[in-house]
């Protein structure tokens, strides 16, 4: 029987606290809504390769670079934290293979080879249970809405998709205790859906999630 070599599982650890610099890493504008998008695209990244990536850990998750800060009168959920609550609460434990066709951007830094770029990132997940599918949209356009067309459901049914978007006025908005909710996630939906082309204008600089349960006719 020939053997098999094993791919070691990855593990990603996000904790990168300046503990010289605590005062400053408190900050909430420090925390905007480009850090959820970020945040989303690292999530889809770990999704997409979870064949291979055993673990993927935030630290801290309180206070400093953390996606919930404390003061005296309550708390502040920070941008990040409604990322982690969609795909907390809106995707699957299966991934769905999906093809992505997006517009293109060119980015170079320090001198390095200019690489390219998709403006959209989005990974598919399935419940197979309840044959739940939940669609995860990140635009990271800081100023365009992009329409995108969602293929590939034709013969399935349901009434309505239902859809979470996390957004904000601009890519350097944040929540503070003043304005905790100028991050903040939007429900909407979907109807009289046509199934042989979905279409959704995702808003510049946003994280959405469609969900909906499918019905095969």
């Amino acid at each position: 029987m020939e053997s098999q070599k094993l791919v070691p599982p990855r593990v990603f650890n996000l904790d990168h606290v300046d503990h010289k610099l605590m005062d400053k890493n408190d900050l909430n504008s420090n925390y905007n809504m480009a850090d959820a998008v970020f945040t989303a695209c690292f999530l889809n990244t770990c999704l997409r390769h979870c064949d291979t990536v055993g673990m993927a850990n935030f630290s801290p998750v309180v206070n400093t670079v953390g996606a919930i800060y404390t003061h005296s009168e309550g708390i502040v959920l920070r941008p990040s934290y409604h990322v982690f609550d969609l795909f907390t609460n809106h995707t699957f434990e299966e991934i769905v293979h999906s093809v992505l066709a997006s517009p293109t951007f060119e980015v170079s830094s320090n001198g390095e080879e200019v690489t390219t770029g998709r403006y959209l990132d989005t990974i598919v997940t399935r419940d197979p249970a309840t044959n739940q599918l939940g669609i995860v949209l990140v635009n990271l356009h800081e100023e365009d809405t992009i329409n995108c067309r969602i293929r590939g459901l034709e013969g399935h049914q349901s009434g309505q998709i239902q859809v979470q978007t996390l957004g904000a006025d601009s890519v350097s908005t944040f929540n503070d205790i003043d304005h905790p909710h100028a991050v903040s996630i939007a429900e909407s939906s979907l109807s009289n859906v046509d199934w042989n082309q979905i279409e959704f204008p995702c808003p510049a600089h946003s994280v959405s999630v469609l969900t909906t349960k499918l019905s095969v006719e």
